[in-house]
């Protein structure tokens, strides 16, 4: 199973005349095979390895600061296992038979 993205913390600091957004991502894996996750979506160009995440207990974590906005993204187990977060609240098609995740940060 897995544990979706929940936001842990909105962070007040204005980065120009936007404001940022913390958040953890978190994921376990069904499986305990992977080597790597990774988190990819449209806040990276949809590129596997760019933001890897970290695991400690079998959870594995990464801490993305964001604009507010809606985002899509999927974990990625060891640079070429594409999987949707099974938890997340939203998805959407991702043109290829699959689900995106939605992230959505309020303005």
């Amino acid at each position: 199973s897995s544990i979706s993205a929940q936001p842990i913390a909105f962070v007040a600091t204005a980065v120009g005349t936007q404001n940022l957004r913390l958040v953890q991502m978190t994921y376990v894996p069904t499986e305990e095979r992977a080597e790597s996750v990774s988190l990819a979506g449209t806040f990276n160009g949809w590129k596997a390895g760019v933001v890897p995440m970290r695991k400690k207990d079998g959870v594995w974590t990464a801490v993305l600061v964001l604009p507010p906005g809606s985002y899509e993204y999927m974990f990625v187990e060891d640079g070429e296992r594409w999987v949707t977060d099974p938890l997340a609240p939203r998805t959407r098609d991702d043109g290829f038979g699959g689900r995106n995740a939605v992230l959505d940060l309020g303005v």
